[in-house]
């Protein structure tokens, strides 16, 4: 939970079988949100079903649907998450939030292009516009560095000596 923010992660039993699998999650899943509905309701905090979503994580070709619901209104199923600056991909592959990454930071890597052409700045004032607009978007990158393919990795190093 994240000031306003708040994410619900339900994993499923290894031991159900495949028959039994999308009738427990949606049991599970629903009982969880009524749960988190009535927390909410006595706190004084309503849940807003417009702004709130639903994700699978999973590697199966055909995923099953689920009919979730808060104050009796359906929650969208959603394969690309926000949450806390990283995007989730409903593979866990994590392609899109570096791609999304490296476009801020080709974005922001104007800054610097143009600084560098003007020569009118120090190194020092260079380093400082690169910690404060550029290397954000690497460390949210580095963070799930381990995951990532050989060939995000090649193009995310690449990206890097480019601006260094």
């Amino acid at each position: 939970m994240y000031a306003d923010d708040l994410a619900l992660i339900i994993t499923p039993s290894p031991w159900w079988s495949r028959t039994a699998f999308q009738t427990n999650m949606q049991y599970l899943a629903q009982r969880t949100l009524n749960q988190v509905q009535l927390y909410a309701a006595t706190w004084k905090q309503p849940l807003n079903p417009r702004k709130s979503e639903y994700q699978w994580i999973h590697r199966r070709v055909v995923v099953p649907s689920l009919t979730l619901t808060i104050n009796q209104q359906p929650i969208t199923r959603s394969s690309l998450v926000k949450y806390l600056g990283i995007y989730v991909d409903d593979k866990l592959s994590f392609h899109q939030h570096c791609i999304k990454m490296l476009h801020k930071i080709n974005t922001n890597s104007v800054i610097l292009k143009y600084l560098n052409r003007s020569r009118t700045s120090s190194f020092k004032s260079r380093v400082l516009i690169r910690n404060a607009f550029i290397l954000p978007y690497f460390q949210l990158i580095y963070i799930i560095w381990p995951l990532l393919s050989n060939s995000l990795v090649e193009r995310i190093e690449a990206s890097n000596r480019k601006i260094l």
